[in-house]
């Protein structure tokens, strides 16, 4: 997998598998499901409890392994790519990523600030990725990470936000809705990083990768002003997202979406119907051959 595509499957991410040693058991391993959000620089940011077996675990050994993936929503997901993000899990209270892991999961809130409750980040050291059959290679941190960018762009992070939702909300309107097809109104960017931009509206979320990576302000606004360019630019909005009888989302890919779930709509019953997809450019994430790199991707 290029670096690129890669990156951006770890920014799409929301949950993962993590892999633990664990203490009370003679380090066998120990997987679990967490949910995550990504730092600027890429590190996977997690919110976990004292009171679970991987905590404990991470307590005794930092050392830990996170596995993402898209490839279970595939006919055959040994086609599928996945990643494993290998460091150590290291706690760290900047209120910066608490944020960031809230906006990406608004209803961690109810429960983010009870005592047993900590932040912590994955200090990656090297990846392992998958592009499918025979398409696999270790990627050092280095080789994965862009710190230079990563660091402007927290730096600016919180004013960038505040600016564009005050003064360009109807650009983000425009953004949801013309461009990704998402319906609601309210719709505000939650998060950016040097790979893109996070919208979200009450408890659903969406991802938009820049065209080219901002490594500074200036940079930031370039690929801002972009976005916003060419969401008031498109022609043919596409069709705004139906439900089924049961209330489920139906993505204009033929995907049906019901928070993590996902699959084909040929492999759905004949009461989901297929509706054309969006412009190539913001098309959905690669859970099927042939799709494009960049998506939106409700909570």
């Amino acid at each position: 997998m290029a670096v690129d595509a890669i990156r951006a499957l770890i920014r799409r991410a929301r949950c993962g598998a993590l892999a633990t040693a664990l203490a009370a058991d003679e380090g066998w391993p120990y997987v679990s499901l967490v949910t995550l959000a990504c730092d600027t620089d890429l590190s996977p940011i997690l919110l976990l409890s004292n009171l679970s077996d991987h905590t404990r675990n991470l307590q005794a050994d930092a050392r830990a392994s996170l596995m993402l993936e898209e490839a279970s929503r595939r006919a055959n997901p040994q086609t599928g790519a996945r990643v494993t993000l290998v460091g150590r899990v290291i706690a760290d209270a900047e209120p910066r990523l608490r944020r960031r892991f809230l906006a990406r999961h608004p209803g961690a809130a109810l429960y983010a600030d009870f005592a047993d409750f900590h932040v912590f980040r994955l200090a990656i050291e090297r990846a392992h990725s998958i592009g499918g059959f025979g398409r696999a290679e270790w990627l050092p941190a280095e080789g994965l990470l862009q710190p230079e960018g990563a660091a402007a762009i927290a730096a600016c992070e919180e004013t960038v936000l505040a600016a564009v939702n005050t003064l360009h909300a109807t650009s983000i309107a425009t953004l949801a809705s013309r461009r990704l097809g998402l319906t609601g109104e309210g719709w505000e960017m939650v998060g950016i990083d040097p790979d893109g931009c996070d919208l979200g509206r009450k408890s659903r979320w969406a991802r938009v990768p820049f065209i080219r990576p901002a490594t500074d302000t200036a940079t930031l606004w370039d690929e801002l002003h972009r976005l916003f360019a060419a969401a008031a630019g498109a022609a043919d909005p596409p069709p705004p997202r139906r439900e089924d009888a049961g209330g489920r989302p139906q993505k204009p890919n033929g995907l049906i979406h019901h928070r993590h779930f996902c699959a084909p709509a040929s492999h759905l019953p004949p009461t989901f119907h297929r509706i054309a997809a969006p412009s190539a450019l913001f098309s959905l994430p690669p859970t099927s051959p042939g799709r494009g790199r960049y998506g939106a991707m409700p909570a």
